[in-house]
């Protein structure tokens, strides 16, 4: 593979996660490494490469948040709540039922 294949993959996965498509981004991590791996560093390419690099670690610290707190949001939702009270003015211990989709 050469620096236009790393280049190419860089792009790619810099557009999904620029999209939110984290699922694209992920199925590109494989083809990466191995672009990676097989890349022969060169001044041409080299100064090109490091800013899609740059761009795609700031893509990743983002998802990275983003997926965080998703994490949160649905963590809160799942908590019991302090002093719930269930029909029959008992208070309850148990969490109350939710139900999460997820289409990808």
């Amino acid at each position: 593979m050469t620096a236009s294949r790393l280049i190419a993959v860089l792009q790619q996965e810099n557009a999904a996660l620029s999209r939110i498509d984290y699922p694209a981004a992920a199925a590109l991590v494989l083809e990466k490494q191995a672009a990676l791996a097989a890349w022969i560093p060169d001044r041409a390419s080299a100064a090109h490469i490091l800013s899609l690099a740059r761009e795609n670690h700031a893509l990743l610290e983002r998802a990275i948040a983003v997926q965080a707190r998703v994490i949160r949001i649905v963590a809160g939702a799942a908590a019991p709540r302090a002093g719930q009270v269930e029909y029959g003015g008992r208070q309850s211990r148990r969490s109350p039922a939710f139900a999460i989709s997820a289409r990808y």
